[in-house]
């Protein structure tokens, strides 16, 4: 329930009386925690509105431990509300979501009570050590609960944590994150392939020219021509396709930006939208009905078996990236046209560049070649 429809509750109860009233009220009658029963809300919500309408009571001195002491689980419900008010996407209140409640899970199961006053440094190392080390997550109930668990995995968790501590600080309700006390997981970074431009002329020209074909066409050329993100491209609408090829994105976090359609990509998409029965949504089905990211994953895996390459959006974001530093754009403007929040992707795919000349300029400069042929660079 969002904070608004709480409010609203609880004056309707209260016979429609000021929520400063209500809780004055309650205040005087007993601690933090009577006060929560008694509206059907956490402690560090009544926390919060006693610092928001300058309540103290009697039981001031106590304020604090009985924060601390608040059910997890509550504490976890408000965080995810203010989460979805700031305007998250329900891909991360979901991620959110799901890496709280196993973690929930996991403190049931050590028999550790599930309050605040446990979401510590330790408690937290000794969870992650469970991932790390456990053959048999969460009850085993799913296939990749059985798997052994990778670093990206370990650190989403890490993440998930991190974003709850700071909200917890913001909201003052604790002064210190106990994950600043957490060192972030090691990550590896692979080197992502791009798609080689051959393959992705052959894939383009294999497209037939029914609505599917130039639908598709067209979804590849988009991707490869601005790097956006899977649910960047299925969530387009056309009140963001403006004049002059530009194109209006919403990312992560619904942060807007722009971006470039190269005159060839507009020519592929007005060819697909003439066919396309009219509505909101760009990409749809035969019948007009939105196309599901599903569907794009499909298209991409089945396009990669077909021509033997790796194949998927975050392919095509990749190639994209690689290609433009490759032409000479810098990490900064990448950054702007991608949607990143910082550099570090950008300058990790200038890093890859960087490895790909290095290779190039070892064939050239080898001491093995040289001892072999007795020149630089002779084949």
């Amino acid at each position: 329930m969002g904070c608004k429809s709480a409010i609203g509750r609880i004056r309707f109860e209260h016979g429609g009386r000021s929520m400063e009233q209500i809780l004055r009220d309650l205040a005087a009658k007993g601690n933090m925690e009577f006060v929560a029963g008694q509206l059907g809300i956490s402690v560090a919500s009544v926390h919060n509105y006693y610092k928001q309408f300058g309540i103290n009571g009697k039981h001031k001195q106590s304020a604090a431990a009985e924060v601390t002491d608040s059910p997890l689980k509550q504490v976890i419900d408000d965080f995810l509300v203010a989460k979805e008010v700031s305007g998250k996407t329900k891909a991360t209140i979901v991620f959110y979501s799901n890496n709280l409640r196993r973690f929930l899970w996991w403190l049931e199961k050590e028999g550790i009570p599930a309050k605040l006053s446990n979401f510590t440094p330790a408690v937290l190392r000794r969870f992650l050590h469970y991932l790390q080390t456990s053959s048999e997550r969460f009850g085993g109930l799913s296939i990749t609960s059985r798997r052994p668990v990778n670093r990206t995995t370990i650190d989403a968790y890490w993440r998930t944590f991190q974003a709850l501590g700071k909200w917890l600080i913001n909201e003052e309700i604790i002064t210190e994150s106990p994950v600043k006390r957490i060192e972030r997981p090691g990550q590896l970074k692979p080197v992502i392939p791009d798609i080689p431009l051959e393959k992705l002329k052959e894939v383009l020209n294999s497209f037939p020219d029914d609505f599917i074909g130039k639908r598709n066409r067209a979804i590849c050329y988009i991707f490869l021509d601005t790097g956006i993100r899977l649910n960047e491209l299925v969530s387009l609408t056309s009140d963001r396709l403006l004049d002059g090829g530009l194109l209006k994105v919403f990312g992560k976090g619904q942060k807007e930006r722009i971006v470039r359609l190269s005159p060839a990509t507009v020519t592929i998409l007005n060819d697909y939208l003439a066919l396309r029965k009219d509505g909101a949504h760009i990409w749809t089905t035969t019948k007009g009905k939105p196309l599901q990211d599903s569907a794009v994953k499909s298209l991409c895996r089945k396009l990669g078996q077909k021509f033997g390459v790796k194949m998927n959006p975050h392919a095509f974001r990749h190639t994209f990236a690689i290609n433009y530093l490759r032409a000479g754009g810098d990490p900064f403007t990448l950054q702007m046209l991608g949607g990143w929040t910082d550099l570090d992707m950008p300058r990790s795919y200038a890093a890859a560049l960087k490895q790909e000349d290095a290779l190039k300029i070892h064939q050239k400069a080898s001491p093995v070649e040289f001892l072999i042929h007795g020149a630089r660079g002779d084949n």
